[in-house]
């Protein structure tokens, strides 16, 4: 994602407890300007308000995907807390940050829980884009078809 952002001179947030370090040296090394890294879990970085035009979130499934034991990781305080602290903090942040009728793209793959805490936030997707992988991240399997989906949201949020 940020090289992605990178490449089109838009300005990138990357947020995340654990790579920041890692993505700093490439940062560096590319000379990327305009690209913030802030070593945190969502849950706990508020942006500005009214500050960002594009929020892309592709959080973890709970305990699908175990990327450390690192205490930061949401995952490690039990269900109940992925979804009621962690989940539902990152999307106030984001709602907040987001300008009015920005997006939100939502990528998660078991969406349920997740989703419908999202629609409580945003209302419905007005979009859902499905990708093709060539194979599972969960597990390198080269599989027939694994697909995931991008849920487009639209922040609603008046202006002030």
């Amino acid at each position: 994602r940020m090289l992605g952002a990178a490449s089109c001179n838009r300005k990138y947030i990357g947020i995340d407890p654990l790579t920041v370090p890692s993505l700093n040296n490439l940062k560096n090394e590319l000379h990327l300007d305009g690209v913030e890294l802030i070593q945190s879990g969502s849950e706990d970085y508020t942006p500005s308000e009214n500050s960002i035009d594009l929020a892309f979130s592709s959080p973890p499934y709970y305990d699908l995907e175990i990327y450390s034991k690192d205490q930061s990781q949401a995952y490690n305080s039990g269900e109940d807390h992925f979804y009621t602290n962690y989940w539902a903090k990152t999307l106030a942040n984001i709602k907040f940050g987001l300008k009015p009728g920005k997006i939100l793209a939502l990528n998660v793959k078991n969406p349920k829980r997740m989703l419908d805490m999202a629609i409580g936030v945003f209302g419905n997707p007005f979009e859902e884009v499905t990708i093709n992988l060539p194979i599972s991240h969960f597990n390198k399997k080269k599989v027939s078809s694994n697909s995931e989906k991008i849920y487009i949201f639209q922040n609603s949020r008046k202006e002030k």
